[in-house]
């Protein structure tokens, strides 16, 4: 019930509103720099990509403060209340674009990278099995990246590395909004 009431606030609207924004158009990005890379095109078109996401997101988060700015009595805008809209903003943004991601990669990748790493342990194990003698240090190589698999390619942990990831670096242009709208 707190977090309905939390949500009828025209602050968290307005905050929910430019960050689910964000997120979508930084998921829709991501979802071109993934599909460009499949189809093998070039490099360079790839890279536009990123600026070109990171300028939507700080043009929405700029009009998302200001709008918030403007809802006030006075239009004027204090340094704490705009921070914590940038910060609210950039949270909305974190968690719909990673929900979005995780839902597609989880859905439609299948985890590629994931099942070729398990793939290759499996096949060693096989091969150990048969008696065909394998290199140590490819074994070492292969469980220490099959523990970084388990650990850094969960969903939990990507989700909550990411939304960690946008909270820190949205922090800064939310900082700079605060102080210039």
């Amino acid at each position: 019930s707190t977090m309905l009431i939390a949500l009828k606030s025209e602050f968290t609207r307005t905050c929910l509103r430019y960050g689910l924004c964000i997120g979508l158009a930084w998921f829709v990005g991501n979802l071109i720099k993934l599909l460009l890379v499949f189809q093998g095109e070039g490099v360079s078109i790839v890279r536009i990509v990123g600026p070109v996401q990171l300028v939507i997101a700080l043009v929405c988060m700029a009009l998302g403060i200001r709008s918030i700015r403007k809802q006030s009595a006075n239009n004027a805008l204090s340094f704490g209340r705009g921070l914590g809209a940038g910060m609210l903003i950039t949270v909305f943004w974190g968690l719909s674009s990673t929900f979005l991601d995780l839902v597609y990669t989880i859905f439609f990748l299948k985890w590629n990278r994931v099942n070729s790493i398990i793939d290759l342990c499996l096949q060693r194990d096989a091969l150990v099995r048969v008696g065909i003698p394998i290199d140590s240090q490819l074994s070492a190589g292969l469980d220490a990246a099959m523990h970084f698999v388990d650990i850094y390619l969960h969903p939990v942990s990507m989700g909550m590395l990411a939304i960690l990831g946008t909270v820190f670096w949205g922090a800064f242009p939310a900082l700079i909004f605060a102080v210039v709208l």
